[in-house]
C-alpha cells in the first residue's frame, strides 16, 4: 500500500480532531496508508524517523497551522528532496490573508510558503475540507505516477534490474567505465554512445527520485522505495505484453 506522510503541530487537539476527521479520511480514501510521527513511531530518534517518512511517502499532507518551526523545516526537506508532486500544504482558514477572520497580528503563513498553493479549512466544514483534499490528492497520484510515463526505455530497464538487489554501481577508471547491478558490468564492452546512454539513464532516475546517492560520491545509487515500487509496475506491464 502507498504511504502518505501528515506534517503537523503536533499536541494540539483541536489539530487532532481536523485529523482524524478530514485528512484521515481522505488519505485513506486513495488508498494510502497515513502515518504520523507521534503516532507511528518505532522507538528511535523522531529526527530520523520524520526524514524515513519524508522520503518514502508518496504522499506528503503539511498543515502550516500555528506555524510550527518545525512543520516548517519538514517541509523545507520535502522541497529540498524536490518532492514538490508529493506535497500538499493545508492551514486553518483564519491565517488566510483574504478571510475575515485574519488578524494582523495573529497566526499566518509566512513568506516563504505564501506563495505555494495552500487548502485552508474551516472547523465548521471539515467534511468539505475532507473532500476536496481528496480531490487534490489523487491528482497528485496521478502526477506522481505519470513521471513513470516520462522515463526513457533504458531508465526503465536499468531500474528493473536494479530493484533486484537494491543498488547501482558506478565507477570510472583508467579502465573505462563500469556500471554494475547484480555483478554483472551493463557497460563492458559497450561503445561510448552505449556508455552515455547508460550514464543518462542513471541521471534521470537520481533526477525523479527512483534512486539515490546515499554517500553523495556518484558511486553507489539505492533504489528508493518510490523506485521499488515503479519497478513492480514496470515488470507487470511487462508480463502483460509478453
Amino acid at each position: 500500500m502507498k504511504q502518505a506522510f501528515i506534517i503537523m503541530q503536533i499536541g494540539n487537539s483541536d489539530l487532532d480532531i481536523v485529523c482524524r476527521d478530514a485528512i484521515v479520511p481522505a488519505l485513506e480514501a486513495c488508498s494510502l496508508d497515513p502515518k504520523r510521527v507521534d503516532k507511528h513511531n518505532q522507538g528511535h530518534l523522531l529526527k530520523s524517523e520524520v526524514v524515513g517518512f519524508i522520503r518514502t511517502a508518496d504522499i506528503i499532507i503539511a498543515d502550516l497551522t500555528n506555524a510550527r518551526p518545525n512543520c516548517y523545516l519538514e517541509v523545507g526537506y520535502a522541497m529540498g528532496l524536490d518532492k514538490f508532486q508529493n506535497l500538499i500544504l493545508t492551514a486553518r482558514e483564519d491565517h488566510n490573508q483574504d478571510s475575515p477572520n485574519y488578524q494582523k497580528d495573529g497566526p499566518k503563513i509566512h513568506f516563504d510558503l505564501s506563495g505555494y498553493d495552500i487548502l485552508f479549512w474551516e472547523r465548521s466544514n471539515l467534511k468539505g475540507f475532507k473532500n476536496e483534499l481528496e480531490k487534490r490528492v489523487r491528482r497528485r497520484l496521478e502526477e506522481v505516477d505519470m513521471k513513470s510515463n516520462d522515463l526513457s526505455e533504458k531508465a526503465k530497464e536499468l531500474l528493473i534490474k536494479a530493484s533486484k538487489n537494491g543498488q547501482i554501481i558506478k565507477k570510472s577508471s583508467g579502465a573505462g567505465l563500469t556500471i554494475q547491478i547484480n555483478n554483472e558490468n551493463l557497460a563492458a564492452n559497450a561503445t561510448p554512445e552505449e556508455e552515455a546512454s547508460l550514464e543518462d539513464a542513471i541521471k534521470e532516475l537520481e533526477s525523479e527520485n527512483f534512486i539515490e546517492d546515499k554517500k553523495r560520491a556518484g558511486e553507489v545509487f539505492l533504489v528508493t522505495k518510490d523506485g521499488h515500487r515503479l519497478a513492480k509496475e514496470l515488470e507487470k506491464n511487462n508480463n502483460r505484453n509478453t
